[in-house]
């Protein structure tokens, strides 16, 4: 879960953009998610991410940037979020996001591959996915 919270006075918030960076790899495609009509003005909850099941994901680097664009394509400050994985581990929700738990903004479904099958011959890059 990656939690998010946001507002916009004018209350038109309309999207938000993801985009995924992962060392060895690149960029990969830039995800847009809609947002409800009842998010339009303020939101807090989370997005949530597909990720592979495979081990080798512990070691690789990834950036995740979030930006959220209103009806007029005004974005906000681009928010940069580095990620971790760790199979083993189980999140645990921080108080202040407990509330925001329970309201699902959107999932993120970007193809993530561990570098290590990009460096051993895989098609080597995730753009074309």
């Amino acid at each position: 879960m990656i939690f998010l919270r946001a507002e916009n006075p004018d209350g038109d918030m309309k999207s938000i953009a993801a985009v995924l960076w992962q060392a060895g790899v690149g960029f990969y495609p830039t995800q847009v998610n809609m947002l409800k009509a009842e998010d339009a003005k303020q939101f807090s909850g989370y997005l949530f991410m597909r990720t592979p099941t495979g081990f080798n994901l512990n070691w690789d680097e990834f950036e995740l940037t979030l930006i959220v664009r209103d009806s007029q394509m005004n974005r906000s400050q681009p928010v940069k979020l580095p990620l971790t994985f760790d199979l083993a581990a189980k999140q645990v929700i921080p108080e202040k996001w407990q509330e925001a738990a329970n309201h699902q903004i959107a999932s993120l479904m970007f193809p993530i591959e561990s570098s290590w099958f990009y460096n051993r011959g895989g098609n080597g890059d995730a753009r074309n996915n």
